[in-house]
């Protein structure tokens, strides 16, 4: 099977990342064509029973183009997707230098918090995955990275969510003692 990725699809968003849309209007499809392919991702992660979510539009709100495409995944539990939609998820992200996952949240609707949690986690569950590495993987070989990484960073993922109050991810830390 052939790699989703290419390196210079990678570098295709380094070389364009901060260019307003009218200086390389070229941009545009061919950004659009490395965001479809995350979107592949997202849509696998899907009938896998994730909900998720990507804006494949590779402009940011200023019209210039995105140094980071990126979508979110959330939890296979209904209760969890619910409770944690639109506030904390995990984050597969393509940049100029490779793929990130981790967890985040939506910040812009002002689920931001600065704590100590926040530092760990980032800290020890941050996944970076080189371009010259994810240049080698399918489009399976990456959805496998990513339930990999929702597995293995579980109970982070509901530390960071308890931050919030989401009592869905309260009761699963409590469960887990």
């Amino acid at each position: 099977m052939e790699a989703l990725f290419k390196e210079s699809d990678f570098d295709l968003i380094a070389k364009y990342a901060g260019k307003k849309k009218k200086e390389a209007p070229e941009a545009y499809s061919e950004l659009k064509a490395v965001y479809d392919k995350l979107g592949l991702i997202m849509q696998e992660l899907k009938e896998r029973g994730y909900l998720a979510d990507i804006r494949r539009n590779p402009t940011t709100r200023a019209n210039t183009y995105a140094k980071y495409h990126w979508g979110r995944v959330y939890p296979k539990q209904t209760d969890l997707q619910a409770a944690c939609h639109n506030k904390v998820f995990f984050l597969v992200g393509t940049v100029g230098d490779g793929i990130r996952i981790h967890i985040d949240s939506y910040h812009s609707k002002g689920y931001k918090v600065d704590t100590e949690t926040k530092e760990k986690i980032k800290k020890d569950t941050w996944l970076e995955i080189p371009k010259a590495e994810a240049s080698t993987y399918t489009c399976e070989d990456l959805v496998k990275k990513v339930e990999d990484y929702i597995h293995e960073n579980w109970v982070a993922f509901n530390q960071f969510a308890r931050e919030f109050g989401i009592k869905e991810s309260i009761e699963v830390l409590e469960k887990s003692r």
